[in-house]
């Protein structure tokens, strides 16, 4: 293909892409979807994600008995095949020497921290066939994204989105 004919093709597409009233409506709305924010938008979201952090929740408490089990359990309930990605529950509390301001934002950071923890826990497993609560592994999250916030008394809990490929070992 001639460079001239090509630069033309690219502009063309890069202007009927850059028109979101001239786009279709489902591709607005594929668009729209990568530029939410990290809270649930309706309702019907909010009640999905409150019952999937409580799912995972239970099962992320069930792992420290001695069922063998467990940690199996989470990983079908935690992975999403279809985005390889984690949906995991983290918990935060709030420090209470901390100034208001700073109390909220350290919390959060500790339940997002929390959970980019569980996500490396659960790869590990997967891995190795065993699961660790000991720093026995060394783990570095790349990205992570909070999908949903629910506070219980001074309890953030967050359902965190963490990528498979965004945990290094």
């Amino acid at each position: 293909m001639k460079p001239v004919n090509l630069t033309v093709i690219l502009t063309i597409m890069l202007m009927f892409l850059s028109c979101k009233h001239d786009m279709p409506m489902e591709w607005i709305k594929i668009s729209s979807n990568f530029v939410k924010t990290t809270h649930a938008s309706d309702s019907m979201d909010s009640i999905r994600f409150d019952s999937l952090v409580t799912l995972i929740e239970t099962l992320q408490h069930a792992t420290h008995t001695t069922d063998n089990k467990s940690f199996e359990k989470l990983y079908k309930v935690a992975f999403d095949t279809n985005s390889d990605c984690f949906h995991i529950v983290g918990k935060g509390i709030a420090n209470p020497s901390f100034p208001d301001e700073a109390k909220m934002s350290s919390r959060k950071n500790a339940a997002k921290l929390n959970a980019e923890h569980w996500a490396a826990l659960l790869k590990y497993w997967n891995n190795s066939g065993r699961k660790s609560f000991t720093p026995e592994f060394k783990a570095q999250i790349l990205y992570s994204a909070i999908l949903f916030e629910k506070e219980v008394g001074d309890t953030l809990f967050v359902l965190v989105q963490v990528p498979l490929g965004s945990i290094v070992l």
